[in-house]
């Protein structure tokens, strides 16, 4: 509500998150809420932000050309080489998913969950850094207390998508 009302724009979610990164840059991604996987391209850097909990992929590749997508199939058809990973396969096989950031293809990477990743062209780097790190705190509930705060939380969230009912500023 506040970063909305800060913001002072309504839009498509596409319009409100670039509204956001104008406004208040890298900062932005921590206030965004949902589920979300976007880039921004700013000058010679690439931005790619995934959403806190990585509901929606987002893989790339930095070979002899940067790509990203939100499928690694999607970027197998654009030319990545079809090389199995080794890191991936041992991820893999060691735990029977794949494991952030590998996929099953070398050079494929994840973009971790709440994170941002800056690929600069002008000096080819490529950065990852998170913008959120859930924090949990260790409470004694008593009972009428705990009721109440499972019944708050929940209000608020159905709060918040009655809200949202097609009004992109609740991306907020």
């Amino acid at each position: 509500e506040k970063a909305k009302k800060e913001l002072g724009f309504e839009g498509t979610d596409v319009e409100v998150a670039l509204a956001a990164y104008r406004k208040w840059g890298v900062a932005s991604f921590a206030k965004l809420r949902g589920a979300f996987a976007f880039a921004i391209e700013d000058g010679t850097k690439t931005i790619l932000v995934r959403d806190h909990f990585g509901v929606y992929p987002l893989y790339y590749y930095d070979g002899q050309s940067f790509l990203y997508g939100t499928s690694v199939r999607g970027l197998l058809d654009r030319g990545v080489p079809r090389k199995l990973s080794r890191a991936g396969l041992c991820t893999f096989m060691a735990y029977g998913a794949l494991q952030h950031p590998w996929t099953m293809i070398d050079g494929v990477l994840c973009v971790p969950p709440a994170s941002y990743l800056v690929k600069d062209s002008a000096n080819g780097s490529v950065q990852i850094n998170e913008y959120w790190i859930p924090k949990f705190e260790i409470k004694q509930w008593r009972p009428d207390e705990l009721n109440e705060a499972i019944m708050s939380a929940l209000f608020e969230s159905v709060k918040r998508q009655v809200q949202y009912g097609g009004n992109p500023s609740a991306f907020l």
